[in-house]
Parts: structure tokens; sequence; C-alpha cells
């Protein structure tokens, strides 16, 4: 604990306590020592019995300011605490046995260690917990309520705790959101097959995520709300003015009219706004990045990475994030590889246009 943290009223309350402490040690060693010597001197131990309570009692204050001492440098060894507490027992049985058979005395003369001992493990509690919180080591607990209300699921979480080796409980949920958004995604994106579907990379990256490898951030896009799709706007720039222009040279063979070529130079700068039309009404938010994909592709002649999608989205499309700014690229590289396939499945069915 940091010394400048600690009010005037604190320090008055561990002055206290410390003196409080000493003066229970003090109180409970005298009257160890008094009850333990008339117990050895009444069994036979001679002159060990005036050193035998001095002994006993010294054993365990070295051995607990011993254990507060390494338990404050962060290497604390247990055997010293454990040992402490069999000379505790020790001393509260032969305290009790010197004022056997009366019940009540045998009490009294016990209550006095007890109290010593709960004292030194509170203050050992304290140093062991600002030795952690210093050492960055603390172990934060999982809250009650939510073992009461969630058993099952709180379970998990702490067991992945465990696994991931995570000490902050806030950190532990941060990465279970994570951890499910991600499987969430990966679902709607390659079906409920999608452990066998999905490309090894984002399965791998699932499976570092049990050993403790962070999972990239997720934003939740929210989809605006949108007019309904019209199954002739996926259609490709120019395929809809042609048959026009087709009518209207029905009669002959060969078309060389001015007006025919006027509307085909028209056409040409309304191709990326239909396009952008085309890409912004469609239904589904992943049907709206597939899209985007295919039209980079096709003026591009290479696909384009997450980085490259998520501008082509904001610049071409207006397709943003839930913030007004442009989709995250991370987000995005998710879909990647299954636009990639279909992509190429497209590209290797053959259409007949000529109907």
């Amino acid at each position: 604990m940091d010394h400048r943290q600690v009010s005037s009223g604190q320090k008055t309350l561990t002055i206290t306590v410390v003196t409080g402490t000493i003066l229970i040690a003090c109180i409970g060693f005298v009257g160890s020592y008094n009850a333990v010597l008339r117990l050895a001197q009444h069994n036979g131990f001679g002159w060990f019995s005036y050193v035998l309570p001095i002994g006993i009692d010294v054993g365990i204050t070295v051995f607990l300011a011993l254990d507060l001492l390494l338990t404050w440098m962060r290497i604390p060894l247990p055997i010293l605490r454990q040992l402490a507490w069999v000379l505790t027992g020790a001393t509260i049985v032969f305290n009790a046995a010197s004022a056997w058979p009366n019940p009540l005395s045998s009490g009294m003369h016990a209550v006095v260690p007890l109290l010593f001992v709960a004292a030194i493990e509170a203050a050992r509690h304290t140093v062991g917990r600002i030795a952690q919180i210093q050492a960055n080591t603390l172990f934060e607990r999982t809250r009650l309520g939510r073992w009461i209300w969630s058993p099952i699921a709180t379970l998990r979480l702490f067991r992945r705790r465990m696994l991931w080796e995570l000490r902050s409980y806030e950190e532990a949920l941060e990465m279970e959101r994570r951890r499910l958004v991600y499987r969430a995604r990966l679902r709607a994106t390659y079906g409920r097959l999608w452990r066998y579907r999905a490309p090894v990379d984002f399965i791998l990256l699932l499976k570092l995520a049990n050993l403790g490898e962070p999972l990239p951030e997720f934003r939740v896009e929210t989809v605006p709300a949108l007019p309904a799709p019209r199954l002739d706007l996926p259609a490709l720039p120019g395929s809809r003015p042609e048959p026009a222009a087709t009518v209207g040279a029905a009669g002959g063979v060969t078309i060389s009219e001015p007006e025919t070529e006027e509307p085909a130079t028209q056409r040409q700068p309304q191709a990326q706004p239909e396009t952008r039309l085309a890409v912004a009404s469609l239904g589904s938010a992943v049907e709206r990045y597939r899209a985007a994909f295919d039209d980079y592709t096709d003026r591009h002649g290479e696909f384009p990475d997450q980085n490259q999608l998520a501008q082509w989205l904001f610049e071409e499309h207006g397709i943003t994030g839930r913030t007004g700014a442009m989709l995250n690229p991370d987000y995005l590289r998710l879909y990647l590889a299954g636009f990639q396939a279909s992509w190429h499945v497209d590209q290797a069915v053959p259409v007949d246009v000529s109907q």
C-alpha cells in the first residue's frame, strides 16, 4: 500500500490494532507461561518446566514473524505458518489441560491464545494482499451473485480464468465476450459445420484463445433501416438499358443511328451509382460486404485485404460502422476467406448470356 494513500484516521486505527495485538500477546504469554509451568511441574519435567513455556511461545512468535516477513517479500513458505498453528494448538491444549476437569476454567485458559492467533492471521492476510497488489498477482474473486444466478456459466468462466491465468475479473469477462462474438460470426458465415468449413487460421485463432491468446476486438455493427430488397438490383450495370436499344434496332441489321450511341455514353457515368445502389440495398450486412468484395475484385483484378475492403465500403458504397466511421478491418477479416472461395466458385460456373 502506498503510504501517501493512508489517511490520518487509518494510521490511528493501525496503531490501535498493533498496540492491542501486542497487549493480547503479552497477556497470553504470561497466562500461558503460568499454566504450562504448573502442568510441566505436575508431570515431572523438573527444571525444564521453567523454559518449556518460553520455548513454545517464542517458537510461535518466531514462526509467525518469519511467515509475515516472507509473505511481504513475496516468497512465502507455507510450512512456517503450519508449524505456528501446531505450536498454538499445543499451547491451547496445555492451557486447557492445566485446569482440567473444570470445563469453564479450561475454556477461559484457551481464549487468549485464540485471540492472538486471530490477530496474527488478520495481519498476515493484509500483508499478503498488499504484496499481491504490488506484484500485480492478485486474483480477483468472482462475485457471489453470479455464482447464485448463473452457476454453470460462472463455472465455465472460472475454469477459463484458471486456464488463461487471468487475474482480473473484468478482463476475463471481456475475453469471454470476444470469444462468444467470434464463435457466433464464424457460425453465421460458415453455417452449423463452421468447425469444418472455416479456414484453419480462424479455427487456430479460436484454439489459441483457450491458451490465453487475446482475440481481436470486435464492434457490433448496426444495420440502418433499408428499403425492401428487389431481385433486379444486383444485376450487372448496363444490362437493363440494353433491351431498349435492341428494340429500337430490331428492324435493321446494323445500328448506325446517333441516338443509339448517345444513350450508351450516358449510361457509362451512371454505372457506378447503380452499383452503389445495388450494394447498399441488399438485405443483410454480409451480402453487402460480399457484393462490395466482388465489385472491388472486378474493377482491380485482385482480391482486397481487410483494410482495402473497409475503405472501399466506406468511400465507394457509404457503408459505415455504428459510429459513422469506417468498419473495423479485423471484423471484415473473418469474411475474406469465404468471399474468396465464393468468388472462385462463381467464376468457375459458366453463365449463358446469349439468351
